[in-house]
């Protein structure tokens, strides 16, 4: 689950996300795209992605629930999570664009 940071003093009116599916470790031939793709998205893993105790393992989502807060939900199936694109103002719309609630 990935959880905005709660400012508010009612928790359940913040948007969170839950991604949800099977995990597996991935296998001899993927494990090294897994560690560079590890690696490329967490550059600080470098101090510990070759550390025994620590694993990479991939998740095949099955389904999605957003909730934007307190009656704003939503749900995705395995192929509409796939076939779903970032939205493409979002990184520019922060100070514009604000959730009122």
């Amino acid at each position: 689950m990935v959880a905005a940071p709660v400012e508010e003093a009612y928790p359940v009116s913040s948007g969170r996300v839950t991604v949800a599916g099977r995990v597996r470790r991935p296998d001899a031939g993927a494990a090294g795209a897994a560690r560079a793709a590890h690696l490329a998205a967490v550059p600080s893993a470098e101090l510990y992605v070759d550390f025994p105790a620590f694993s990479l393992w991939a998740l095949r989502v099955e389904r999605a629930r957003w909730v934007g807060g307190y009656g704003r939900m939503a749900s995705a199936d395995a192929r509409d999570y796939a076939s779903a694109e970032p939205d493409p103002v979002a990184g520019a719309a922060a100070g514009p664009v604000r959730s009122h609630t």
